[in-house]
Formats: C-alpha cells, structure tokens, sequence
C-alpha cells in the first residue's frame, strides 16, 4: 500500500507539472495573437493607420522625436515634395540643386524642390519668386504634386472647368479620396498624404489598378 500511494503521489504531480506547462504555453500562445502596438504612439485608432505603417516600413515616412506621427497635421508644400521625389526618384537623380526660389537656398528640402522645379512640376508664387515652403496645402494642391510627380496620365480639362478638376475627378475614380467628402479646398493632413501615396505606389508597383469608374460601394459617392 505504501508503494501504491507514492505512485500516486508521483502520477498527480507529474500530471500537476504537465498541466502547468501547458496552460503556460497557452497563455503565451495568446498574447502573441494579440493586436500589435502601432508604429507611432499616436495612430492606433485613426483611419488610414495601414497607409502609415505601410510607408513606415519602407521608410518613406518618419515620426517626430516623442513618437508621435501627428496624423491631423497639415502637410507643409515642402514636406509633400520631399517625399513624392523621394518615392519616385533615386537620390542619384535627384542631385544637390540650392538657391532656387527666394525662401529655397540650402535647407534640408532645397535639393528636392530645386528638382522638383527642373522638371516643371512647381512653379511657385509671384513670378516664380517665392516657393513658400512652410505653407500649407488644401486637398488638390496635394493631389496636383502628387499626380504631377508621380507622372499619371489625366483627362483633359475642358472649357470653363476649373484647374483642379481633372485631379480631383482621378482621385474620386480611382477610390483615393471622394470629390463630395473631401475635395477640393479641404486641408491635406499628414495622415491622407499617406494614404494617397501609399495608392499612387500600389498603382506604380502594380499592386492596384486604374479604374475608369468609381466603386459605388465606397464611402462618401
């Protein structure tokens, strides 16, 4: 009897560890399914969190020094042209251009609006004096630099239309952003300036497809 009860003793503790283990196992199992934490402090609810952590990934984006992305904020005409050059152009390219506008000399942006402005894609303000690189951008002067550097091909504007119409008809085609929710005069916020060129690079990689016609399904038709 002695021998019977030390081997249960042994079977219960045995089974005791098992058990153990086990639930251990799963409980790590678990948490590894758990949503995982944003890339930037400040995304975790917003809309267009993919487009973020897409370019992210591929660092085309960065964040600010406390980690936040700030999603709401407007984008500046310098910030939008550095990161479509950079997108489409090898820095081979793009060269080392300075001192070409008034207000664009030698800062951090200078080689990308310089480039920018070779190629016919700004022109800037007053005569082509001032470029204005801290100002702000409403939704199509987003659109128009964006589709401009990105080369894509847009109807014809026909007469008495309004400059922006055939971007603002392309993006409200081709489901990016609607022309009743957000276009035209709408601030371009950091946030969608990631999603539209995260679209633009799909379509450039191939990811996405033109389309002629709007998905009725989709938000704001």
């Amino acid at each position: 009897m002695a021998h019977g009860s030390a081997r249960n003793r042994l079977l219960v503790g045995t089974l005791a560890v098992v058990f153990t283990l086990h639930g251990a196992v799963g409980f790590t199992a678990s948490t590894s399914s758990a949503v995982s934490k944003p890339v930037f402090s400040d995304i975790a609810q917003i809309e267009y969190r993919a487009s973020i952590e897409f370019l992210a990934s591929r660092e085309l984006v960065q964040g600010y020094p406390d980690g936040t992305f700030q999603p709401y904020k407007a984008v500046t005409r310098a910030e939008m042209v550095k990161m479509v050059i950079s997108m489409t152009r090898d820095e081979s390219e793009i060269g080392n251009g300075t001192n070409c506008f008034t207000d664009v000399k030698e800062q951090w942006f200078a080689k990308y609006v310089c480039f920018a402005k070779d190629k016919g894609y700004v022109q800037g303000y007053l005569s082509g004096k001032f470029f204005k690189p801290g100002g702000t951008m409403n939704m199509v002067e987003g659109l128009k630099i964006a589709f401009q550097i990105f080369e894509i091909p847009l109807e014809e504007l026909e007469k008495n239309e309004q400059w922006y119409v055939p971007y603002m008809n392309f993006a409200h085609k081709n489901n990016i952003f609607s022309k009743y929710e957000y276009l035209p005069g709408s601030e371009m916020s950091r946030e969608k300036m990631a999603f539209l060129l995260h679209q633009l690079l799909l379509m450039k990689e191939g990811t996405k497809q033109f389309a002629d016609a709007r998905d009725s399904r989709s938000l704001g038709c």
